[in-house]
Parts: C-alpha cells; structure tokens; sequence
C-alpha cells in the first residue's frame, strides 16, 4: 500500500491515487472501494426501466383506444407524450425494400424459407403494380403518410394502369398485414442488439387482450423465454392477418419471480400446445434475417 500518513482532526488517514484500497483512520483501516461497476449497472437498469414505463404506458394507452401499440399511428400520437424523439423506423423501411416482388403463383413455388426475402399480394398478378405496392409501403413508412394517405396513392397508381382498384378490406389486409411484419422485424432487429439483450434479456409475447384476438394467439399472451432462445423464431408476430400481438424486453429481475422454477426450461418445452401462429405464419422473416447474420443454414 502507499500513500502519505498525515494528521487530520485528529484521525489519520492514507491517501492513494488509485480508485481502490484501504483508508487508515483513528478506528482502524476502511476499505476504499471502486464504485463506478455498480454506478453503471445501475444507470443501466434505470435507463431500461424508464423506456419500459413508457412503453407499457403507450400499450395500455393503445388498448383502450384500440389501435396498434407498435403500429405508426400510436407512435405518432404517443411520442411528445413520452418524450422519444421522433425518428424513422429505418430498419423496417430496409426490410420491406429488400423484399423481392413476385406474383402469387411463383411465391407459391418457392421453396418456403425463399418466401421470407419475398414480397406479394393475393389477386394482383401485375408484377409491376406489386412492386410499387411494396415501394408504396416502404414510403409510407419513410414519409410518416397515414394509412389513408397510403391508400389514395396505391389508387392513382392502379387508376393509371388501367386496374381495378383493390377491395378495401382487402386493401386495409395488406397494409396492415405487411406494416405490423415489417414494424415487427425492424423491432426485433433492435431488441436483439447485444447491449439491449445485456439490458434486458428476456422477451414476453403480448396480445391485445380483447375479444377479437385468436385463441391461439391468446395462448400464446405472456409467454416468457429469453431473447436468445429458438422458440421466437416459430412464434414472433404477426402470426396472422391482421395480427396485432407484439413482443416486449424484460428485465431478468422480471421475468424469473413469473417464471419462477421453469426460468431455466427452454422455451419450446413450455410452450402452450394451442399456441401457435395460424396457417402460412409459421416462417418469421426476422428467423430468417438473424440465421443469415449468423451464417446458419437454413432450419426446416
């Protein structure tokens, strides 16, 4: 130990350039300990507690007006309420510009894992139409245009083409359908950051919690498993049309007192057998962009 020994009121003490060691004084030596390793996990866990309030405010707010917590019209209306700054969702606005247009009947002939990098819609057969369609999206997305903004511009681009316009239920499918996959990917794409998976390491699958959710979707409502855990890339919404389930983080401190012993199971050995995704969902877009990432082979 060194340092200089000097008197002071009457105690003695050491001093020492270094962030740790020990203290002498009139009652003996104190140790000096180096605070900065518990300062920053605690900034940590407070910074990842402040942004889960918010979003679990901006949630429950969403419900009750019975629009999509994750969807553009929520963060619109929630951002100066929850102090986020306004940005582009570029990831989401990249994955459905990667999406490679094919009409429906050569989806269906690709080999179902090429399905996930590929983008079409049911009763256009316009290669052309279908490629704007997705163009449109991503703009819409880039642009912050309302679903009704999206709309009347996909109209003119049909109008003049010379096609008929797209069912409007049909239509509402498609942007919501392709919106909510690709809000999803771009937010699982973050989560699954390794400073945000440090932070908050486990993942709990939400609904809606009302009556228009599917019994196997309500199945599925706070199911926990960890953010690593293969489990999400069978289960991550949307695992419908028009699915409005979500995924949020958890702290570990959160997550193990509700899964209590099972924390250590993995997640497919305590998934509900009626959870599931509904037909033609069970591939997840984001399994697929975190398997190339990682230099997998493609899992069957």
């Amino acid at each position: 130990m060194t340092g200089q020994i000097e008197n002071r009121n009457s105690k003695l003490e050491t001093r020492q350039s270094g962030s740790s060691g020990f203290r002498i004084s009139a009652f003996g030596f104190r140790p000096i300990l180096d605070m900065t390793p518990l300062a920053e996990s605690l900034a940590e866990y407070m910074t990842a507690a402040d942004v889960l309030g918010r979003v679990r405010m901006l949630i429950e707010a969403a419900k009750l007006m019975q629009i999509n917590p994750m969807g553009p019209l929520a963060t619109e209306s929630f951002n100066e309420l929850l102090g986020f700054e306004s940005v582009k969702p570029q990831d989401s606005i990249d994955f459905l510009k990667s999406l490679t247009a094919f009409t429906k009947k050569a989806y269906e002939k690709l080999f179902p894992p090429y399905r996930l990098a590929a983008f079409t819609v049911a009763k256009v057969e316009n290669l052309m139409l279908i490629e704007r369609l997705r163009d449109l999206l991503a703009e819409s997305l880039d642009r912050g245009w309302t679903q009704q903004e999206f709309i009347n511009r996909l109209n003119a681009e049909f109008d003049a083409a010379g096609v008929t316009r797209m069912n409007p239920y049909h239509l509402d499918t498609v942007y919501q359908t392709n919106m909510q996959t690709a809000y999803m990917n771009g937010r699982i794409m973050q989560m699954s950051h390794p400073a945000v998976v440090k932070a908050l390491p486990w993942w709990r699958y939400r609904t809606m919690e009302d009556e228009l959710v599917r019994p196997n979707h309500a199945a599925l409502n706070n199911f926990i498993a960890r953010a690593t855990d293969p489990v999400w890339g069978s289960i991550s919404p949307p695992n419908g049309y028009r699915c409005r389930c979500e995924l949020e983080s958890l702290l570990d401190r959160e997550a193990r007192p509700a899964l209590g012993a099972r924390a250590d199971i993995p997640g497919g050995k305590r998934l509900p057998p009626e959870g599931r995704p509904d037909e033609g969902f069970e591939q997840k877009p984001s399994a697929f962009l975190r398997q190339l990432e990682s230099g997998k082979e493609f899992c069957q």
